[in-house]
């Protein structure tokens, strides 16, 4: 039965799953039609019947991958509360997403050095729009 058409398949080398999952019908009505196949109707059955279990295993299991063509990351690392306590190792997790991003996935990063908001530990919610309002524009080009 159906042990015969996947040995006939492997010798046209599609009987990898990947390989069957993208057959279309008409190929694979062409296949077993063609002379190193001879399916019979009961295996061709089978082997639609098959398939269609693989695509749909493919089809859960797929991967969707983006890409991001103009990304800007925006860092802002907030130390100093006026009614809680401070908070110690912001400047140090600030400049490791800093590296993580700019150098492991070569985002730009913002601020940069010698601006006035680099380094800024204190923020009030004014100066983070104003920040996001300052950089925003960034992203258009």
């Amino acid at each position: 039965g159906l042990e015969n058409v996947y040995e006939k398949l492997r010798n046209f080398g599609i009987a990898k799953e990947e390989a069957l999952a993208v057959v279309s019908d008409e190929n694979l009505e062409e296949m077993c039609g063609n002379e190193g196949l001879k399916c019979s109707v009961f295996e061709k059955i089978k082997l639609k019947s098959v398939i269609e279990k693989i695509r749909a295993r493919a089809a859960r299991h797929k991967t969707v991958t983006y890409r991001i063509k103009n990304a800007l990351v925006l860092l802002i690392g907030i130390a100093k509360y006026k009614n809680k306590k401070d908070l110690n190792g912001t400047k140090r997790d600030v400049e490791e997403h800093r590296k993580l991003w700019k150098e492991k996935y070569g985002y730009r990063v913002l601020p940069e050095k010698g601006s006035k908001w680099y380094e800024k530990e204190e923020w009030t919610f004014d100066d983070i729009e104003g920040f996001i309002e300052d950089q925003r524009w960034l992203l258009l080009n």
